[in-house]
């Protein structure tokens, strides 16, 4: 007589059974299990706050990879600290035109490609690594030369670069030669010879107004005269017309209206 079938090891092969096949269909399905990609480091001395595991990687706006891995490495010489960022980059995300690209990512980096740090949104303050050229940017390598892939090397991000030019800048001096400034100031606006200067500038002025004020008076007594004086040539005129039509009046004088 045949032992009967166990059911708790059915339903124990029929969900192993199940989880293969949707692990299956995930990776079959996304195409990675055939797509070749291409793992590099990129060191960064700086802080990575808001950078995660699975962060976009960026080139000009399009995604061409993501982040894999994040960790910190310790110099035993010097103490010093770096994060190296493990990146996977994605060929099948570029275009290829003009025949086969060999050695692509050293032509690259020698040309200037380098990774950066940028935010990705302000409200949450999380991060990416943006991948572009920067053709003046020194090629500077800071993992071991056993490096198991390439690297990429990085340069500073923008908020990085504003702080290291403000710690260049000497703060004391400057902090200084303001208060020197501020001081000076202050002497020449406290100083008696500047109150005299402006209570001397202020009766010019008081003069000045003055003046203004007189000749208006007589501007308005000029004003007068020429109006005196054209009703005067008027009359002139009329008296000059009169006798040339008239030439006895000098003797007889000018006859009355008539009626009168």
């Amino acid at each position: 007589m045949s032992k009967p079938a166990n059911k708790t090891m059915i339903g124990v092969f029929v969900l192993g059974a199940l989880a293969v096949g949707v692990a299956s269909v995930a990776v079959f399905g996304s195409g990675k299990f055939f797509r070749r990609t291409e793992r590099c480091r990129v060191y960064f001395k700086g802080s990575v706050k808001g950078l995660e595991v699975g962060a976009p990687v960026v080139f000009r706006g399009v995604q061409v990879g993501q982040v894999t891995s994040i960790a910190l490495m310790l110099n035993a010489e010097d103490l010093t600290v770096t994060v190296p960022v493990e990146i996977e980059l994605d060929p099948q995300e570029w275009i290829t035109v003009g025949g086969k690209v060999r050695g692509h990512l050293q032509t690259a980096i020698t040309k200037g490609l380098r990774a950066q740090l940028q935010m990705t949104s302000l409200v949450t303050g999380k991060m990416m690594v943006y991948v572009d050229f920067f053709p003046d940017s020194p090629e500077t390598y800071l993992g071991p030369r056993d490096e198991k892939y390439p690297e990429i090397p990085s340069v500073p991000s923008s908020g990085e670069a504003l702080l290291a030019k403000f710690e260049n800048l000497p703060i004391e001096d400057i902090a200084q030669d303001l208060s020197d400034s501020l001081a000076g100031i202050s002497r020449i606006v406290n100083s008696p010879d500047t109150t005299e200067s402006v209570n001397n500038a202020r009766k010019v002025l008081a003069n000045i107004d003055r003046m203004l004020s007189k000749n208006q008076n007589l501007s308005y007594q000029t004003s007068q005269t020429m109006d005196d004086l054209s009703r005067l040539i008027h009359s002139l005129n009329s008296l000059a017309d009169y006798l040339s039509r008239h030439p006895e009046a000098l003797v007889r004088g000018k006859k009355a209206p008539k009626g009168e």
